[in-house]
């Protein structure tokens, strides 16, 4: 009989392309909705929704999780909006927190074989200093009220999991990229398309990402394998590349020129401090670097894409997407 699993978080963009994975891989699929909705994508295939409203500490997980061998958690509030920060923390507490904690103990009651967790490597902070890269070990420092959610979130976790019988994986990415892509890197491919020139010559940051493809082949591996019970495991591409070299990689896919020029850092900081961007800055200029050994050595994965794929397959969708 097909293993059962829960997916939170399914119409997001890890989510539905982690539906497509886990049916290709045989699994039948459970996903939890807010409201309930059409997936025509997974029309006659072993799909189906169930219904559990906001996801808080009073969501009831019961019928979500009968007969469920794993969850994937993706679920959770990414801080958006115009509230006030007061507001945004209320919310980022009620939704990543305490509902992380009450689907963990609605596993725990039903004996759940494993829930894995889908982190953030803003849980460790925003910035790497040069050469360096956060792993496994680093003590988390996050800097934004999200990505303190998301540590709390995970502290949650391992306690209400504690002395249980459902064992519970953390994966903690960079930036997510891929076709649908959104934010930060779906205004670098903005930009390259428009020709619109960066002040990013000569600059020597280090940054790492994922691409879509990888991140949802780590869940998988960490769903099944069972030296990642009870791990914590930091992923990305398997490098970490210039702000300059992934445009020029991003250029080189649309098959334009990329347009740099110089400008000291300290100029570019000074404009972020004034116009209030300095975190739009320091994503441009800074370095944000992760290890990913830890589960290339005890889990032997390793990212079955290369980032040049990753950027072609994002660049032909964007290429699409504004036909």
């Amino acid at each position: 009989m097909e293993r059962l699993c829960l997916v939170t978080g399914a119409t997001g963009f890890v989510g539905g392309p982690l539906c497509r994975r886990l049916l290709d891989d045989g699994w039948r699929v459970r996903a939890a909705v807010r409201t309930l909705r059409p997936f025509p994508e997974f029309a006659g295939r072993a799909f189906e929704t169930v219904q559990v409203g906001e996801v808080g500490p009073d969501t009831d997980w019961s019928a979500a999780l009968a007969g469920v061998e794993c969850v994937f958690h993706l679920a959770a509030d990414g801080g958006a909006g115009a509230d006030a920060a007061d507001l945004v923390q209320e919310r980022l507490h009620r939704t990543n927190v305490l509902g992380t904690a009450q689907l963990a103990r609605a596993a725990c009651e039903q004996q759940i074989s494993r829930l894995v967790y889908l982190g953030t490597i803003k849980t460790n902070g925003e910035q790497t200093a040069h050469g360096a890269a956060y792993t496994e070990n680093t003590l988390p420092a996050p800097t934004t009220l999200y990505g303190s959610s998301k540590w709390e979130a995970e502290q949650a976790l391992w306690s209400t999991l504690a002395g249980g019988t459902t064992s519970a994986v953390v994966i903690r990415p960079p930036l997510v990229y891929g076709p649908q892509a959104k934010g930060n890197f779906l205004q670098l491919l903005k930009i390259v398309s428009k020709g619109i020139p960066l002040p990013l010559s000569g600059v020597d940051n280090r940054r790492s990402l994922i691409y879509l493809e990888n991140l949802l082949d780590a869940l998988v591996c960490c769903a099944v394998h069972p030296v990642a019970a009870g791990k914590t495991y930091l992923v990305d591409d398997g490098e970490a590349v210039s702000t300059a070299r992934l445009i020029t990689l991003i250029a080189q896919a649309m098959g334009v020129t990329p347009r740099l020029f110089y400008c000291p850092a300290w100029i570019m900081f000074g404009m972020g401090r004034l116009t209030g961007k300095t975190e739009q800055v320091q994503r441009l200029f800074g370095s944000l670097v992760v290890d990913s050994g830890r589960i290339n050595k005890e889990l032997g994965w390793s990212p079955p894409c290369t980032m040049e794929q990753g950027v072609d397959a994002s660049v032909a969708w964007y290429r699409q997407y504004n036909k």
